[in-house]
């Protein structure tokens, strides 16, 4: 981490991943690897997302395949969609908040902040879907979160 941290023309695997890849600053940069999210890129992707109806998140894996289910069963009848975890490396039932505390300790704290600064068009677009996820959830008669993997809010804003 501390090597690509370093490294301005291989970091985009570590600098605002999601957001480089969902908005258009993947194609406007003259090689992927020098792409570089921006606040309007973030601005572009929740716009995004708030078009789709219904998404899922990797660390909500088994309620996203429920809303899935929720959602496109209607349309598709012999879609059956279940969570199946293999090949994993964190514990489902450990918080975001806690994920993160033990990367801090792992990473140590100035490696750990210079990551976290490094992503924090990220933080915002995973805390901004995760309260999408949430209210696609609550307008689903019937579907409720799993109670250990309810929103955890990790952006300062």
């Amino acid at each position: 981490i501390r090597h690509y941290l370093s490294m301005r023309d291989q970091g985009v695997v570590i600098r605002n991943y999601q957001v480089v890849h969902l908005s258009s600053a993947s194609i406007r940069s003259s090689h992927i690897q020098l792409a570089c999210a921006t606040g309007r890129d973030l601005v572009e992707v929740k716009a995004l997302l708030a078009s789709w109806r219904v998404f899922g998140i990797v660390r909500r894996f088994a309620d996203s395949c429920r809303l899935l289910s929720a959602h496109y069963c209607p349309l598709f009848p012999d879609l059956r969609l279940r969570a199946i975890r293999e090949n994993v490396s964190t514990d489902a039932e450990v918080s975001d908040r806690e994920a993160l505390e033990r990367s801090r300790i792992e990473l140590g704290p100035d490696t750990f902040d210079r990551l976290m600064a490094a992503n924090c068009l990220d933080l915002e677009l995973y805390d901004y879907a995760q309260r999408l996820f949430a209210d696609a959830f609550a307008r689903v008669p019937g579907l409720s979160m799993a109670p250990s993997l309810h929103v955890d809010h990790l952006s300062a804003n």
